[in-house]
């Protein structure tokens, strides 16, 4: 069975759709349940619409195919097989546009973008533990960032711990403070993605208890 969720509930999304806002679609379920296929009927039916997509695939699965997603069922769509996230960020198309989330308490990383060089900028506690903190010298992530992220978007702490609990709501998963903080900066800005797609990158389930309890008070 596939279940298909978003971060509204389905008459809101229908909303938002009639009004050209974006919004976020995952697609989750058991081995074997259709997720691939239902990945590919969407792409076929974004492609009827003649909506751009562009879909990438990581090279290590070749089970049906090398250059395309596959579904067990035989269905096929065309892709671009990558080995890294640097690959992918070189293979994304000029029109795509990535943006950096940060939580305001702790932008060390942008504010090192924005000076150009690694800086002992000061920070503040947040729930975003994960990215807090300084940069470390010779990291490379600095170059990295300052060489694909076309936008930067900073969220408060109550943004953040909105976002986790609009997750926990909507798809019944905890996850922690740097997870959320993606999901608070669409939020805030999802009026400028009307009629655009979207792709969030949600990564970290361990919450701290205290975050976790903060969660759950919602």
């Amino acid at each position: 069975m596939i279940d298909e969720f978003a971060f509204d509930n389905t008459e809101e999304r229908r909303k938002n759709r009639q009004n050209g806002v974006g919004w976020i679609e995952v697609i989750v379920g058991s081995m074997f349940s259709g997720k691939s296929e239902e990945l590919i009927r969407r792409l076929n039916r974004a492609r009827i619409a003649r909506q751009k997509v562009q879909v990438f695939k990581p090279k290590i699965d070749a089970r049906y195919s090398v250059e395309e997603i596959a579904s067990h069922s035989g269905q096929k769509h065309d892709s671009k097989p990558v080995t890294t996230a640097a690959e992918l960020m070189a293979e994304i198309s000029p029109e795509t546009q990535v943006v950096g989330c940060w939580p305001e308490n702790s932008d060390v990383m942008l504010r090192c973008m924005q000076a150009g060089e690694i800086r002992d900028f000061p920070y503040q506690t947040t729930w975003s533990t994960s990215t807090a903190g300084g940069v470390e010298p010779n990291a490379i992530t600095l170059e990295l960032c300052r060489r694909v992220i076309d936008r930067s978007v900073l969220v408060t702490e109550n943004e953040i711990l909105a976002a986790a609990r609009q997750i926990w709501r909507d798809e019944n998963q905890l996850v922690e403070g740097a997870a959320a903080v993606a999901v608070a900066a669409f939020t805030k800005t999802s009026a400028d993605y009307a009629g655009k797609t979207v792709a969030i990158v949600i990564c970290g389930g361990n919450a701290n208890p205290d975050f976790e309890s903060r969660i759950r008070q919602d």
